[in-house]
């Protein structure tokens, strides 16, 4: 079977549970801590570097083998938890103000590099190095990795 189909299912289950686990009583005892949010932006480092390093590596074979969703998938799981617990507390404040400060303050800083990431991206397509369909999967690791990295510099410093 294929990476893909695998990926596929655990799609369609984590869809499920997170339509399903509200419902249930075991829900009552999930929340975001601050731990549980420096863990979701480190799995972003952990996925963003690795899905860069595999990126320059194998090029069009992440894109080819689905290495690039199966980089993403552990990343989308935090992501679901992180909805998951806003949809039991049915609420806006899951995360505090300074995380979202936080969070606004790394996505500026990610903006304003990504941009000059795009130029270099550009020059190494130009001169061969890269080639054009690999140009995603590397802005989309490099955006990932920088901004949890950027989100919990932010966070340790205030």
């Amino acid at each position: 079977m294929s990476v893909k189909f695998y990926l596929l299912i655990a799609l369609i289950l984590t869809g499920l549970v997170i339509w399903l686990l509200p419902k249930s009583k075991l829900a009552a005892g999930l929340r975001l801590s601050e731990t549980g949010f420096q863990i979701i932006h480190l799995i972003g480092i952990i996925c963003g570097v690795c899905g860069l390093v595999a990126s320059f590596i194998y090029q069009d074979t992440v894109l080819e083998s689905h290495l690039y969703e199966a980089l993403l998938f552990p990343l989308f799981l935090a992501y679901m938890y992180l909805l998951l617990v806003h949809r039991i507390r049915k609420s806006d404040d899951v995360l505090d103000e300074k995380q979202i400060h936080d969070m606004a303050l790394a996505g500026a800083n990610t903006f304003a590099l990504s941009i000059i990431w795009v130029f270099f991206l550009h020059s190494l397509y130009k001169e061969e190095i890269l080639s054009g369909t690999v140009f995603f999967p590397l802005f989309v690791f490099f955006t990932l990795a920088l901004f949890s990295l950027n989100v919990l510099i932010q966070y340790r410093k205030n």
